[in-house]
């Protein structure tokens, strides 16, 4: 008996100091979820860029699990421990010189560090905690770390931000666009500091940690001993990819880690996406992580008592898809614990709950009848940590070219692998796959729950249509007026939501707002600038059709455009030749160039105008939100440019739109030349019949010639473009202009997945129109 007490306390004060282990695990990994947008803002990164953070923490997983096997085997679990905690030590130094440079590759670097320590670590406490006592109650072990895990995962970034956030960094944050270049510099360099303090205390600790782990009781496990049964299952094998079941689990943890991650770190950015600000966003991955605890409760409480953890894991995969799902596909703005914001939020938070016994689940399952090889096998699980450096990328990409909700969708197939492995793929002991002589029960239950989780949506035009009505939004922005049409069951969009977007691209991308971030590189004192998502999307696709177009399409002729009357204010003399000689010294796009996202012009009087492509890409970032919506069918307009999807209903047919072209009498409302029909794509127009002034006898076109530096000046009047999308066809729209008829003509013959219709002079003045052989199809009507 005192023996059997002396073995219960040895057990007790080891999970005690594997709990500690876990603790510090938590902390300095779940403060990522701040340290991605805190660094995005403080280092002036893409979403991409940000989730480098991740990236680089977790790659050292896969890089150092095996070394970290042989590491153990060598000198063992508690020196291993303590050369692991000193390695992460090592990582939180290398922050201060990080932050006094201001150089995202040297925190690259220490959170790699940090990784590499925490890979040790980990290689040595997971496997601790599953061989300690019973395998049927290791679930049950593994959710006590993992509360002790997560626990320290809600304090870190609520922790993280007293420290280095202030109450007014919102109106900082706001104000960093309107900066100059050397103040906004001085204010990032401020700001990045503040990690130093934090982070050397965490050296500090880390370091007395590993100092306390080597002389604590911490009892040495030998697991190269085998029983019986394992020794003569394992009689034969040789290495480690002989255990089907390890290496399926190896690939459910790299899947996991990554689903856990994305619930975690993207959801500060999902909920600023809501306009809802930092200062309010760190709480929700405290939010995600609490609801982890809570599923760690129960896991506790109830296995194996009333559920198996084979059971617990199958139930919680399923609700990973459901959620994931529900991310996407639901919507409506709620209010809870005082956040306004969309529902789908909120099941980023339950995604929390569904991932709770995966990691619990996988690992005694995966580790089962290993024997002489589970340092090994845990070394190959460990691996699967560096998942959480892949799939956030994978998020972090969709996110930039679709939206942060749609980039969701990532998790969905990660969801169905792990649903396999809870079912059937942990039973697999040989490569050689056999078809089970009997239905799996719990494969038909997964059947069922799935189908029936995928009919609550809409999966057919059919059913999309029923009882859909038209909603309309209107309004003024840009300078000009924007209509919106589409058809739902419900009311998916407000106004205020459109006004933000448009708004926001206006801070970006508008001459007309003094405080834009284009006004602040056409400074003269500004040499390159740090894009945010709207320049950075406009300028690249700027830059692919100057070069297209030979350079006829290109955003530096501002200074043209307002030296010829076209620009915010009023010229009352025209430039003459000298002074139109010294302003294409200014001109050409050869002259940007674009590094990581800096926007930088070799030549300081060098000055950029995007309207000719920026009312496109307002289309299309609507429209894309639409989309995010879950809408099928809608139109946008915004200053006469479009875009379409789906058809008009109750109808069930294509939009109808109208080209206008000019009037006989100057004095006149322009007319309508033709009758368009389209469901998808965008179709934008370009002309000189609305701008221009009269210089004697010629008509003195708003549309620039980068080659002469006057007014454009050739037979076309008008020219109206289909193309995939509205940015597309309003930024080559303005170069089939340029190009005049019968080259612009010849050029879309090359480039099919473009089609124009032209309104031109005849030599003889009168006035005739032309459409290339793609535009014919879309025609439906003339006057």
């Amino acid at each position: 008996m005192d023996a059997d007490k002396r073995k219960g306390r040895e057990v007790t004060v080891s999970m005690a100091i594997i709990g500690i282990l876990f603790f510090i695990f938590g902390f300095v990994t779940w403060v990522n979820s701040i340290l991605i947008p805190y660094f995005k803002i403080a280092c002036e990164l893409s979403n991409f860029q940000s989730y480098l953070v991740a990236f680089a923490f977790y790659i050292s997983y896969f890089v150092m699990s095996v070394p970290s096997s042989y590491l153990l085997k060598t000198i063992g679990f508690k020196k291993g421990i303590m050369f692991g905690l000193w390695i992460m030590s090592a990582g939180a130094l290398l922050f201060i010189p990080a932050a006094l440079s201001r150089t995202y590759e040297v925190f690259l670097l220490g959170l790699f560090t940090i990784g590499t320590g925490l890979a040790v670590l980990q290689s040595a406490a997971n496997p601790y905690v599953t061989i300690l006592g019973s395998r049927d109650t290791a679930a049950k072990r593994i959710s006590m770390m993992g509360i002790c895990n997560k626990g320290a995962g809600i304090l870190a970034p609520l922790l993280f931000a007293s420290l280095v956030l202030k109450a007014t960094d919102a109106e900082l944050f706001r104000q960093l666009p309107l900066m100059g270049l050397a103040e906004r510099s001085e204010a990032l360099n401020e700001l990045i500091r503040r990690v130093i303090v934090p982070y050397a205390f965490i050296a500090a600790v880390l370091f007395a940690l590993g100092i306390f782990i080597r002389f604590s009781p911490l009892p040495e496990i030998d697991t190269e001993k085998e029983d019986a049964e394992s020794a003569k299952a394992n009689q034969g094998k040789t290495n480690i990819f002989q255990f089907p079941h390890l290496i399926l689990g190896a690939f459910a943890i790299f899947l996991h880690v990554g689903t856990q991650v994305i619930a975690i770190d993207t959801i500060i950015g999902y909920a600023n996406s809501m306009h809802i600000q930092l200062m309010e966003a760190k709480v929700f991955p405290s939010y995600t992580l609490f609801a982890t605890i809570s599923g760690y409760v129960l896991g506790v409480l109830l296995i194996p008592r009333y559920i198996s953890q084979v059971n617990a894991l199958r139930s919680c995969t399923l609700l990973g898809i459901i959620f994931s799902l529900l991310i996407i596909f639901s919507h409506g703005e709620v209010r809870i614990l005082g956040h306004v914001a969309d529902i789908s939020i909120w099941f980023v938070v339950l995604l929390g709950f569904a991932n709770s016994m995966v990691w619990t689940g996988i690992w005694p399952l995966a580790l089962a009848d290993l024997g002489r090889f589970t340092k090994l096998g845990g070394s190959v699980l460990i691996m699967g940590l560096c998942g959480s450096a892949i799939l956030p990328l994978a998020y972090g990409y969709f996110a930039d070219v679709y939206s942060l909700r749609i980039a969701y969708w990532v998790l969905v197939p990660c969801y169905i692998y792990l649903v396999f492995y809870a079912f059937y793929g942990h039973k697999i002991r040989n490569w050689k796959f056999k078809k089970p002589e009997k239905p799996l029960k719990w494969g038909q239950l997964l059947l069922v729950l799935f189908l029936s989780c995928i009919s609550i949506f809409p999966t057919g035009r059919a059913n999309a249509q029923t009882s859909v009505k038209p909603y309309y939004i209107s309004g003024y922005a840009q300078g000009t007026t924007y209509n919106i049409t589409y058809y739902s069951k419900d009311s998916l969009v407000a106004k205020q939501e459109i006004e933000r977007i448009l708004d926001g691209i206006d801070s970006s991308l508008s001459v007309y707002k003094p405080y834009s971030l284009i006004n602040r590189f056409n400074d003269f004192n500004c040499k390159q600038v740090a894009m945010d998502k709207h320049l950075g999307i406009v300028m690249r696709k700027s830059l692919e059709i100057y070069k297209q177009s030979g350079g006829l399409f290109d955003i530096t002729v501002y200074p043209l455009t307002r030296a010829w009357g076209f620009g915010n204010k009023q010229v009352k003399v025209y430039p003459d030749s000298a002074a139109v000689k010294r302003m294409l010294a200014c001109v050409g796009s050869d002259q940007l160039s674009i590094r990581g996202n800096q926007l930088i012009k070799k030549t300081p009087c060098v000055q950029i105008d995007v309207d000719g492509i920026a009312q496109g890409y307002s289309v299309d970032v609507v429209a894309d939100f639409l989309d995010s919506r879950n809408i099928q069918d809608y139109l946008v307009e915004i200053g006469g440019e479009i875009r379409a999807k789906g058809r008009r209903q109750p109808e069930n047919a294509s939009f109808a739109i109208g080209i206008e072209g000019p009037a006989k009498n100057a004095d006149d409302e322009p007319i309508l030349q033709r009758i368009v029909r389209i469901d998808q794509g965008g179709l934008t127009s370009s002309g000189n019949y609305r701008k221009y002034f009269k210089s004697g006898n010629k008509i003195m076109s708003h549309l620039m010639d980068p080659r002469t530096g006057y007014p454009l000046q050739n037979e076309l009047i008008a020219v109206t473009v289909k193309a995939k999308d509205a940015m597309t066809a309003d930024g080559y729209d303005n170069f089939l202009m340029a190009l005049g008829l019968q080259k612009a003509l010849q050029f879309l013959k090359q480039h099919k997945e473009l089609a124009a219709y032209f309104i031109y002079h005849k030599p003889d003045g009168t006035v005739s129109d032309i459409s290339s052989a793609g535009f014919y199809p879309f025609e439906a009507a003339s006057h």
